[in-house]
């Protein structure tokens, strides 16, 4: 909290005295790219949000896809979050292939999903 004090009133004081010749070029692209900087982020919280997905929503096991063929692909789909997109891409690995495996790629798995490193859907000792 001090270091942040202390740089703000360095600031203020050289943003002021120094105003007049040409620092109010740095001003200005300091206070665009914080304008900048804050809404990508809210671009991504608002992503966030839409594509998030209730627990209730989520499967307990997706039943594996029928096929007439052998199986001759094995697919991985590597998964961060359960949301709309992760859903998605194991909706279309389950289309080439009879069993899809999921790989958790994050270590902060919420435990209402299971251990970290396993998604609720089948997963296969090889990702493990």
């Amino acid at each position: 909290a001090f270091g942040a004090v202390a740089t703000g009133v360095v600031v203020v004081i050289v943003g002021a005295t120094k105003f007049t010749e040409g620092a109010w070029i740095s001003v200005i692209a300091m206070l665009v790219l914080f304008c900048v900087f804050a809404l990508i982020r809210s671009h991504y919280g608002r992503l966030e949000r839409k594509l998030r997905v209730d627990e209730s929503e989520v499967p307990v096991a997706v039943p594996a896809a029928v096929s007439s063929e052998p199986p001759r692909d094995h697919v991985i789909v590597p998964v961060d979050d359960i949301n709309k997109i992760s859903i998605g891409a194991i909706g279309m690995a389950r289309e080439i292939s009879r069993q899809p495996c999921t790989y958790s790629t994050t270590s902060s798995w919420p435990s209402s999903f299971g251990s970290a490193g396993h998604v609720p859907y089948p997963t296969c000792h090889s990702c493990s």
